[in-house]
């Protein structure tokens, strides 16, 4: 079972298949969920990726954003396994986030963020079980408007027929304490032809004295609300038996404690997964 890949919105809202904690954020890889099977491989995913706009558990942080990231899948026994992953993503004189206005201090300045991340993961048959740990370094010219992240999670991912299905819940315990963030997931895959496929998705979440890492000026915002609602379409494209090319696009609909700082808005992007 693979559903474990839906859960996780790693750095972003519409990461529908992200690897529950051995993967990234918001990228466009995360929202596929097919990469092509390859006879007698190494367990290893080298992934690059490009997106209009970085969503953080429905946060835009950035615009641009370009991302490499390398996962390695470690069989066990038959039923557990481990999942390690490193992200790395950069939006390079592209960020307005925490800009105040044209002049601001923080408008059109450089945002890093790296990501490590380890998931033991139970197959049990029905469904899927995975706890684990993820560490966030922002960096860039926000180190220090962002603390850096250390997370704890557990997560449960199954099928209903044609629809794979998700759900994590997460504690941030990183520098001024970051709360907990739960979320909901569902996708499916429609099959046009061998090589390609149509990925319908949602995702939801939900903040508890959550803070999405931010520290400005000292002063730390808490949400306590349903945050977003994305919704995805991706187009996961074969290339070979072990490349596959996912185009997406996505709106992300904020909601209570996200809709004073954010508009409803579509964003998109493409990634390139290779397994080894």
């Amino acid at each position: 079972m693979t559903m474990n890949k839906l859960v996780y919105s790693l750095v972003g809202s519409a990461a529908l298949a992200a690897s529950a904690f051995a993967g990234t954020d918001k990228s466009a890889k995360d929202i596929s969920p097919v990469v092509a099977p390859a006879e007698e491989d190494l367990g290893l995913t080298l992934g690059v990726a490009y997106d209009s706009r970085y969503y953080f558990r429905g946060f835009n942080m950035a615009n641009n954003w370009v991302s490499s990231s390398l996962d390695w899948t470690l069989p066990i026994n038959k039923e557990l396994r481990l999942d390690v992953g490193a992200n790395y993503g950069s939006a390079a004189n592209d960020v307005s986030r925490f800009g105040t206005g044209e002049g601001s201090t923080f408008d059109h300045t450089s945002f890093e963020r790296l990501q490590l991340s380890a998931n033991l993961v139970a197959d049990l048959g029905p469904v899927e079980v995975g706890a684990g740990f993820r560490w966030y370094d922002n960096m860039g010219d926000y180190r220090g408007i962002l603390n850096n992240g250390e997370e704890v999670g557990v997560n449960v991912s199954s099928k209903l027929g044609p629809i794979n299905v998700g759900a994590g819940a997460y504690r941030d315990f990183g520098g001024n304490g970051q709360g907990f963030y739960f979320e909901g997931a569902v996708n499916t895959e429609i099959k046009l032809c061998d090589r390609v496929s149509l990925v319908p998705g949602a995702n939801i979440g939900f903040a508890n004295d959550y803070n999405y890492q931010l520290n400005v000026g000292g002063f730390t915002p808490h949400a306590s609300s349903w945050t977003a609602v994305d919704l995805s379409l991706a187009l996961p494209i074969k290339l070979s038996k072990r490349a596959t090319l996912s185009p997406y696009v996505a709106i992300n609909f904020p909601m209570h404690s996200l809709d004073a700082v954010e508009n409803n808005r579509f964003f998109g992007g493409v990634s390139l997964a290779v397994k080894f």
